[in-house]
């Protein structure tokens, strides 16, 4: 783990190869038997933030493909984990570039992602897991309805959950100017000094239940 670490903080894409083939063959030691060797969850999460945050065109599929085989050598669990694999492999989607097929992959990726966070018993998404995702729509899809609908539904859910924080208002105010303020009349009390961000949270929550009752 040590020297996986230390190849991943150098930040040069010859080194994240280096720590994921380290990791490839710890993984083929341990099918072999030879358990002391075999990662835990935090080295992959190393490797997968190293691959995530640089600015190498695999870096999606080389996240999602971590996230895959960690699920694949602990028999699919992920509380150990936590949610930490899939917001990494969310960014790693979210912040990638290419043609409007590749940018399509990219997406197809991130809601994938998205979705199985939502569902899964064993990971509990949090704001990161929010942010990452509407990131993922506003830069990998074109401006329309498509966009604004699943942007406006992560928004609700994030509060539904309890995961509304400044960084998903932020993301979704960059995605949709003015949808925060003119739904929830949110960012005026945000500048208010005697207005706590939980207030703001728990109105916006009530705000929601109300309409679905209405609805």
């Amino acid at each position: 783990g040590a020297v996986i670490n230390c190849l991943c903080r150098s930040r040069k894409t010859s080194s994240y190869e280096r720590a994921e083939a380290l990791l490839s063959r710890m993984i083929d030691l341990t099918g072999e038997g030879r358990n002391m060797v075999k990662p835990d969850f935090a080295v992959f999460g190393t490797v997968m933030k190293a691959w995530a945050k640089s600015a190498d065109t695999r870096k999606a599929d080389k996240t999602l493909k971590l996230l895959r085989k960690a699920q694949g050598l602990f028999n699919g669990a992920g509380s150990e984990m936590g949610i930490l694999g899939y917001n990494w492999a969310i960014y790693a989607a979210a912040t990638s570039t290419g043609d409007e097929d590749e940018r399509k992959h990219f997406f197809a990726n991130a809601l994938e992602l998205f979705r199985d966070a939502q569902t899964s018993k064993s990971v509990t998404p949090n704001s990161y897991t929010y942010t990452f995702f509407v990131k993922a729509c506003t830069n990998l899809l074109p401006e329309g309805e498509q966009r604004d609908s699943l942007v406006k539904g992560a928004f609700e859910v994030a509060c539904k959950r309890g995961q509304l924080d400044r960084h998903v208002i932020s993301v979704v105010t960059l995605a949709i100017p003015g949808f925060v303020a003119d739904k929830f009349n949110v960012l005026d009390d945000m500048d208010s000094e005697d207005t706590t961000f939980g207030s703001i949270r728990a109105r916006i929550f009530d705000d929601l239940i109300v309409s679905e009752d209405e609805g």
